[in-house]
């Protein structure tokens, strides 16, 4: 029932050896590389880019507007926090030993960031995240926690929240994490490489 064709890996170095290195590029030469036209989150790209936490997925597009798949969300993450550890990954029935992917879903795994799901055996590398599991995987990520689901409520598409995602979505919310988008949660919504960066 899963794809595990791979898609093309991501670049590791740019194939232009005339240019500087991404940590010494300046934000016009990013900019220019590639083609960040919307300014609305351009610095928080070009941070990512800097940074090493954002890859593009050809060596002058960081497909800011595609969705964000599982696998990309687990190495984003890994590379802002660098941990050592590794998870026997033999339980989950949808990765592969060798993936591009495998390295940052142990870790994940490790830290207990993933499964998203709590108790699932899927890891989903190649289907896009939703909104309500980013903000899950960030609470897990940032140690907020609340006993209670109150703050969900004040937005008009709570009931869209998934069962297991309400306690830590309402913390994200506590927090002040999470605001919404147009007055709204869009849980169910793909998240992309966009929002993802910041």
């Amino acid at each position: 029932p899963f794809d595990l064709a791979e898609p093309a890996s991501e670049p590791a170095e740019p194939s232009d050896s005339s240019e500087p290195p991404l940590t010494e590029m300046t934000d016009e030469q990013i900019i220019a590389k590639f083609h960040l036209t919307t300014r609305r989150s351009r610095q928080a790209l070009i941070f990512a880019v800097r940074n090493g936490i954002l890859v593009g997925v050809s060596d002058d597009d960081l497909a800011p507007k595609s969705n964000t798949t599982h696998a990309q969300l687990a190495a984003m993450l890994m590379r802002i926090l660098k941990p050592e550890k590794l998870a026997d990954l033999s339980d989950y029935c949808d990765v592969r030993s060798g993936s591009w992917y495998y390295k940052d879903m142990q870790k994940a795994v490790a830290l207990g960031l993933f499964p998203i799901v709590p108790g699932s055996k899927y890891l989903y590398p190649y289907i896009a995240v939703t909104r309500e599991e980013v903000f899950v995987v960030l609470a897990r990520m940032f140690g907020v926690h609340s006993d209670s689901r109150q703050a969900i409520y004040s937005f008009p598409d709570w009931a869209d929240v998934s069962e297991w995602a309400a306690t830590d979505l309402s913390a994200m919310i506590e927090a002040g994490y999470v605001s919404g988008s147009d007055g709204k949660l869009l849980p169910p919504e793909s998240s992309t490489r966009e929002p993802c960066a910041h």
